[in-house]
């Protein structure tokens, strides 16, 4: 009973507002990054369901290679006192952040967090979250016909949606506990055009918007993931946190993939819209680009 009456004495007297939080972030943050990134400008968002508050802090790396932005605090009354979470950025022309791309990276704030601290090197041992490089690492299936199959694919998808180059579906099979196989289908396109559009898999019912820009535009992005430990007297937990966009922001060249299901690859496209579907209950495409 005294433990708990002195906490909240503490939380009562000790916490920190937001907005002096962002003040202090935005210093630590230039010291211990400005080497490697600018500055641009800053913001509080508030998360999800949770209603979790964060800062989005929107920076420009100023050199290629792999980055590591990582952070240290304590939470007053959670389950974990010691959070230490990070980001993976690989900058470069092969890779999905170019050179004077924006960065919009999010930091969890708080009257319950205490103790912060920035740090550069990774607590992995090698480098995690490389960037895909390029479709040739996935190996296409050619079964018999493969051939045909595709020019028949790509002649339809290149009709229907001249934006895109349709490369061809990985077939991926896992052997269930079961003894039976489940197979997964993830389909490959190259966007070839500019245009601003969504297509809606008939397999699945998705509709995924897509924004192509030409492929010397800047863009921004929003890391998708975090990598998380917390722990707290020898009991520890590998977390993180999701920052999932509906839409895909695109160069011309860049390749991406998407879950087709089962049955012949068919794609309709639509009117752009990025607004949240009745299912989405945490929805982050309003923290890099307008809503429409």
């Amino acid at each position: 009973m005294k433990n708990s009456i002195w906490l909240i004495f503490f939380v009562l007297c000790f916490r920190v507002p937001a907005q002096s939080q962002q003040e202090s972030l935005k210093e630590k943050f230039e010291a211990t990054y400005g080497q490697n990134f600018k500055y641009i400008s800053d913001e509080i968002k508030v998360k999800g369901y949770q209603q979790d508050t964060y800062w989005l802090i929107r920076a420009v790396a100023k050199s290629e290679g792999f980055f590591v932005i990582r952070f240290q605090f304590e939470t007053l009354g959670s389950a974990y006192r010691y959070n230490d979470y990070e980001y993976h950025l690989t900058i470069g022309k092969n890779q999905y952040l170019h050179m004077r791309d924006t960065v919009v990276v999010p930091i969890p704030i708080g009257e319950h967090i205490t103790n912060f601290q920035f740090l550069t090197k990774s607590r992995y041992d090698n480098e995690p979250g490389e960037v895909f490089l390029g479709f040739g690492n996935y190996g296409l299936p050619e079964p018999p016909a493969y051939e045909a199959s595709l020019k028949l694919t790509k002649d339809k998808i290149s009709r229907s949606i001249g934006e895109l180059e349709y490369m061809g579906t990985r077939i991926d099979s896992i052997l269930l506990a079961n003894l039976q196989i489940r197979t997964s289908y993830t389909a490959f396109f190259k966007a070839v055009r500019p245009g601003k559009f969504n297509i809606v898999n008939k397999n699945t019912g998705e509709s995924i918007p897509i924004i192509i820009y030409p492929a010397d535009r800047t863009v921004t992005v929003l890391p998708s993931r975090s990598h998380g430990n917390l722990y707290e007297d020898h009991v520890s937990s590998d977390s993180g946190e999701n920052f999932f966009t509906r839409t895909k922001i695109l160069r011309v060249g860049d390749i991406f993939s998407m879950w087709v299901g089962r049955g012949a690859l068919v794609l309709k496209k639509e009117k752009f819209s990025n607004l949240p579907l009745p299912r989405d209950y945490e929805h982050f495409d309003s923290w890099i680009m307008p809503l429409e």
